[in-house]
């Protein structure tokens, strides 16, 4: 069935298009069929997810507040279900939002030719910058990686893996040149 929200419009049910599963990043679970009474805005869902990072750096996925979340980002409890889903939801978006940020830092500093003790210098500091700029994002690593279990060992290694993938380009860009030994595997070297 159907339910009727305020003013009138309908909101068809979990299942017929009325809510699509929750999308990894930054991407809602508002379906363009389900209006909400207000939109949340670019700033408003920014300011929710850095509430969600800190809330789960401090408690983990398991002990995260919802509530706590919500007021810490000026919201309603409900308007951060709709958004998101489920806690599992939120959390993936924060982890996919911290992700973006990693890698966007890393692209940059890597955008320009370099030999591979600049590239180290740049990427070193990048990652120091990236540390002291978002020590939010760095404590979510740091509770999951501490969590134990398979999942959160899964998405350690996605984070550990944007930075390890880069480390192998580097390394094998540095003995391509002849700046590092060829005999070493750049995959065993970034680890």
């Amino acid at each position: 069935r159907s339910a009727v929200c305020p003013r009138g419009s309908v909101v068809p049910p979990t299942g017929q298009g009325g809510r699509e599963p929750a999308a990894p990043g930054l991407s809602p679970v508002l379906s363009k069929e389900e209006p909400m009474l207000k939109k949340l805005t670019e700033e408003k869902l920014e300011e929710l997810l850095e509430a969600g990072v800190e809330e789960f750096a401090l408690s983990g996925l398991a002990g995260a507040n919802m509530r706590a979340i919500a007021d810490r980002a000026g919201i309603s409890v409900g308007a951060l279900y709709k958004y998101y889903g489920d806690k599992e939801g939120l959390f993936r978006a924060c982890l996919d939002r911290s992700l973006e940020a990693l890698h966007g830092v890393l692209e940059e500093v890597t955008a320009e030719p370099a030999g591979f003790q600049e590239y180290a210098r740049r990427i070193i500091r990048a990652l120091l910058w990236f540390s002291r700029d978002h020590a939010g994002y760095v404590r979510l690593y740091c509770a999951l990686a501490a969590s134990g279990g398979e999942a959160a060992r899964r998405l350690a290694g996605e984070i550990e893996g944007v930075t390890a993938q880069l480390y192998a380009r580097t390394i094998a860009a540095g003995q391509a040149a002849g700046d590092l030994r060829r005999d070493m595997d750049p995959g065993l070297f970034a680890f």
